[in-house]
């Protein structure tokens, strides 16, 4: 089981709530609660968690609506479900969309704790494949992203990479890490929320050895890791107050002490990178500010999917390969009216979100070609995405539509500026985007994400 792995727990009850927490806590989780279905909406569109257990029935709504309505967020993310009213019907319904398992309240918590480990343990066994790809840089926002890494890849200085959730950051840092001279180096990413109490201290100082419950020598920490090579501070606006002040001394010093040894004092000589769904301004209200100013000397904003649609048919071509072989079948061919509707869908979940559609997509397609009803059924469900199939004209509008929200990213949504690089008076841009749905949600400049 991955160490300090984090389970969301989803239930009405609190009783139960507490008892299961309880229970995945004595196993050795990091369990987070929600006690309804606002609550888990909030979370599984911002967090990551390793499983999660979820109530059926929820005071306003039930939790099977909450899975499907966040499926694009979850991934491979095992779901156990619990209903106090178990049906077949229900039972088959989930686990035909992916569910990892069902139980009939009420469940022992200990023996539902040791199903989520096993969840967990079979989802580490399974290999992942070309995980770190090269990030996909076609859009013209992401060309000038571009440009930028490559000019910081040769310096030393603190990035703050920021972006909203699934944008790819972290994807953003391990490319500047390989052009950098120290890509033979390691690369660690520390997931900051992880780092609470004292263990978390240990995880990043590391811990002397007559304290390491392995008894064999020392135990290195992240710092220590990182040697040579890039420490990611993962969602830096997670890190637990009790490390700020250590980590600014660190980074002043450019050295730092095992926990347990105020004797030796190691060098520093990782490079030290973040990543926040929050821009520098916005996190000194939630860091030491000194701390802020170490980290982001320089800010790089990774622009969320929807403001660069011309990036999408390429990102799905290199992603497709790695998750038909993750799941064991063949690389399948996506359908014009797919690809159609994926340049004007919203992306609130961003690269993620699309990779998590197209995993699914595969693993539950009928033929071996993916279509729009694979990609996206509860819109074509409620005959949502059914009006985006591809004539000639339905072309010219998409491609017209893509053109102009890539103007707008581009010249950070300021309308006066894109008209001039789209050859069109303000007036008329702003026909068009009316005409089109352009929305001021799709124009938001990339330095200011959204709290994904």
């Amino acid at each position: 089981m991955p160490s300090g792995a984090k389970v969301l727990v989803i239930e009405a009850d609190d009783a139960l709530r507490d008892h299961i927490s309880s229970a995945l806590e004595n196993e050795g989780f990091k369990s987070q609660v929600a006690k309804n279905g606002v609550q888990a909406h909030a979370l599984l569109r911002s967090l990551q968690f390793d499983a999660v257990v979820c109530a059926a029935q929820l005071p306003d709504g039930d939790g099977e609506q909450i899975f499907r309505e966040t499926l694009p967020f979850l991934g491979a993310t095992p779901v156990i479900f619990t209903a106090a009213h178990a049906t077949l019907d229900q039972a088959v319904r989930l686990i035909k969309a992916g569910a990892h398992d069902y139980l009939k309240k009420p469940s022992d918590p200990q023996a539902l704790a040791a199903r989520v480990k096993h969840a967990i343990d079979a989802r580490a066994a399974r290999p992942e494949k070309n995980v770190w790809p090269e990030p996909v840089m076609v859009s013209p926002v992401m060309l000038e992203l571009k440009q930028r890494a490559e000019r910081l890849a040769a310096s030393t200085v603190g990035v703050l990479i920021v972006g909203e959730a699934g944008s790819g950051k972290e994807i953003i840092a391990r490319y500047i890490h390989r052009l950098s001279t120290r890509a033979e180096a390691p690369f660690i990413a520390v997931r900051c929320g992880s780092l609470a109490g004292q263990d978390g201290e240990k995880l990043f100082f590391g811990e002397a050895g007559h304290l390491s419950p392995n008894r064999n020598g020392l135990q290195r920490g992240a710092l220590e890791e990182a040697l040579g090579g890039t420490l990611l501070l993962d969602e830096i606006s997670e890190l637990p107050p009790g490390l700020q002040g250590a980590l600014i001394q660190a980074l002043e010093r450019r050295a730092f002490k095992r926990v347990g040894d105020a004797a030796t004092e190691l060098p520093l000589t990782a490079r030290v990178l973040a990543t926040s769904r929050f821009t520098a301004a916005r996190l000194r209200d939630r860091l030491t500010p000194d701390l802020v100013d170490r980290l982001a000397i320089v800010e790089l904003a990774v622009p969320p999917l929807r403001q660069r649609p011309a990036d999408i048919e390429p990102l799905v071509h290199a992603m497709l390969p790695a998750i038909a072989s993750e799941v064991g079948k063949p690389v399948p061919v996506v359908e014009t009216e797919a690809f159609a509707a994926m340049r004007v869908h919203d992306w609130p979940g961003n690269v993620r979100e699309l990779r998590n559609r197209l995993m699914r997509a595969l693993i539950f397609a009928a033929s071996g070609s993916i279509g729009l009803a694979d990609l996206f059924p509860s819109e074509v469900g409620d005959g949502i995405a059914s009006p985006h199939k591809l004539t000639l004209n339905g072309a010219r509008v998409e491609a017209e539509r893509e053109r102009i929200v890539e103007a707008l990213a581009l010249n950070q949504g300021r309308i006066g500026r894109a008209a001039e690089s789209l050859g069109i008076s303000r007036v008329t841009l702003w026909t068009k985007m009316k005409r089109l749905g352009i929305s001021p949600s799709h124009v938001r400049p990339a330095s200011e994400p959204a709290c994904g």
